[in-house]
């Protein structure tokens, strides 16, 4: 079963917090994300604008509810498919292009000013920086 959609409230696709102490339902933030990651209090997330086929990338503060645009310095996306963040606040975001060829991963500073980038392998989801 898919869930009963026309009979219960739904807001469509979101991102929801839990309180993980009694599981109930804290905030939900109305965020269309194709993918999303979680660092201290602020999720960082991408998804595409449905209207205009453009890729948005968006910081949202889990405390406050406010979101804000993640500066990715002009750089043209192809098609997102990975998005992490490390202890420095830097934000990588992997572009798996064509997906039949290698992609790229980006590396974005807190300002949104690019850093660098590097060619990963084939569709690239999944980001880790070890020190």
């Amino acid at each position: 079963s898919v869930g009963n959609y026309d009979t219960v409230n739904h807001i469509g696709p979101c991102i929801q917090k839990i309180n993980s102490t009694d599981n109930q339902l804290v905030a939900t933030y109305e965020v269309e994300a194709s993918n999303f990651t979680i660092h201290n209090d602020m999720a960082y997330a991408y998804g595409m604008d449905n209207t205009t086929y453009a890729w948005w990338f968006k910081k949202i503060d889990l405390l406050t509810g406010n979101t804000s645009d993640i500066a990715t310095g002009g750089t043209n996306f192809i098609y997102p498919y990975a998005i992490n963040v490390d202890a420095d606040g830097n934000v990588y975001i992997g572009d798996a292009g064509d997906f039949q060829s290698n992609g790229d991963v980006y590396c974005f500073g807190s300002n949104g000013t690019r850093k660098y980038s590097f060619e990963a392998g084939v569709g690239p989801n999944t980001i880790l920086k070890l020190k």
